[in-house]
């Protein structure tokens, strides 16, 4: 069985794109990708600047190129509920392709500087429905999307909050099995937000890096975390026992 278009046949499913554009539009065809040039746009979005807001018009499709988003839901009495990190790859709010809401159920901000390309949502759903290998090729990124999501609700199971920061921090570096990523530092910023992510206080993921570091595992730089020992974390990751 050939690999689908674009694809090299040993590229994990949830290996992120290179170039996310360039991956997601791959044999659309010229007259196809001429108009995604002409009515698309790249945006640039400060820090903690809203794309959109829960119950506004949903009328765009995001492809975040660069950055970190946070999606989220409110409860009306000023709480925010995480709903996921949105990563580079990532379409948001990739729901709109599933339903006919043309509202959104769910806020989404900038967590730092961030890019998106930004294209009309019925240019969007046409080449969806109607370019082949277009619609392959989003097949892809909603399973590369899946997965990360899947992989980081395993990893909020553990049940020793350390087990969960040593995996946390492998699983960005690539280096639990079905994990892509690549060098030895891992940007933890805002700390507060991926701790959120793994169901933790801000004190407790940073007391446990604090006892890494002790441990020379890993060196941390203001959310910055370098990792020293590999073999180390992986340890800690799978002894999932718990405390006595």
């Amino acid at each position: 069985m050939q690999p689908p278009p674009g694809r090299d046949a040993g590229t994990p499913v949830e290996a992120v794109p290179a170039d996310p554009l360039a991956a997601l539009f791959d044999g659309v065809g010229d007259e196809a990708a001429a108009r995604v040039q002409r009515e698309g746009r790249r945006r640039d979005w400060r820090r903690y600047e809203h794309l959109f807001l829960a119950g506004g018009p949903a009328d765009t499709v995001h492809i975040v190129l660069h950055g970190r988003l946070r999606d989220y839901y409110g409860d009306g009495g000023g709480n925010e509920h995480l709903r996921r990190i949105v990563t580079p790859g990532d379409i948001v709010p990739f729901c709109l392709l599933c339903h006919r809401e043309r509202s959104h159920a769910s806020s989404c901000r900038a967590l730092c500087r961030s890019t998106t390309f930004d294209l009309p949502l019925p240019l969007f759903l046409e080449l969806a429905h109607g370019h082949s290998r277009f619609a392959v090729n989003l097949a892809l990124a909603a399973a590369r999307q899946l997965e990360h999501s899947c992989r980081d609700g395993c990893l909020c199971r553990k049940r020793q909050a350390r087990a969960r920061v040593a995996g946390y921090l492998l699983s960005r570096l690539g280096r639990l099995p079905g994990c892509v990523g690549d060098g030895s530092t891992v940007d933890l910023r805002p700390l507060s937000v991926m701790a959120e992510e793994l169901g933790l206080a801000r004190e407790t993921f940073s007391r446990l890096l604090m006892e890494l570091e002790r441990q020379k595992l890993v060196r941390n730089a203001r959310g910055l975390v370098t990792v020293l020992d590999e073999a180390g974390l992986l340890a800690i990751a799978t002894d999932d026992a718990p405390l006595p």
